[in-house]
């Protein structure tokens, strides 16, 4: 199928030996397929190509620029994992389909998780005990035990021995208020007795 854009027709075209690539319109510009993952992309007629910490370097050492747009909100620029192409690559077809198989690569281990900066990092594997990314196996708690309670002489617990105390006490001291209060009731009804006794006088035989 012919693309409206004569450019990455082009492309296309060059990377025939490397194998079939789809161009789909995108953000202003195309993005460059390869067997359904997306290796590159084209913007203002500029070929950039998938990269990460497997072939970054080698994109360095020739010179190439990453791509970088400028961010919304006046966000300030933000980079992309894509590197430009080199000038000789788009000259030369054998040369542009080596450095296409270089971002399809990239782009592979990207969707493998095996990439790394940029390119999706790597799982670790897991820790000791089958952790996963060291996190804490959960932790098991078995049956509550019951406490036995202290006891004191006699193998009698001493909580039931402070509460007999106590209820003993309390025992004792009610006594000891009826008993108060009894006494003091009589005296009082006596003393009220004799004292509207003498104040009627002695009465008649």
């Amino acid at each position: 199928m012919a693309v409206p854009n004569p450019f990455v027709q082009h492309l296309i075209d060059q990377m025939d030996s490397f194998g079939l690539v789809e161009a789909k319109p995108m953000f202003g510009g195309f993005g460059l397929y390869h067997k359904g993952l997306m290796f590159g992309l084209v913007a203002e007629d500029t070929l950039y190509l998938k990269v990460d910490d497997g072939n970054r370097p080698r994109f360095e050492a020739a010179g190439c620029r990453p791509f970088v747009y400028q961010g919304k909100g006046g966000s300030g620029p933000v980079g992309m994992s894509y590197f430009r192409a080199t000038d000789e690559a788009l000259e030369d077809p054998e040369e542009l389909a080596d450095w296409a198989r270089s971002g399809y690569e990239a782009a592979l281990r990207a969707k493998n998780g095996k990439g790394g900066g940029g390119g999706g990092a790597g799982r670790r594997p897991p820790g000791r005990g089958g952790r996963q990314n060291g996190s804490r196996p959960p932790h098991e708690v078995g049956p509550m035990q019951p406490r036995s309670p202290l006891q004191g002489p006699g193998g009698v617990p001493i909580q039931m021995q402070q509460s007999q105390g106590q209820s003993q006490g309390q025992g004792q001291g009610q006594d000891q208020q009826r008993t108060g209060q009894r006494p003091g009731r009589r005296s009082r009804r006596r003393r009220s007795g004799a004292a509207s006794a003498a104040a009627r006088g002695p009465r008649p035989r």
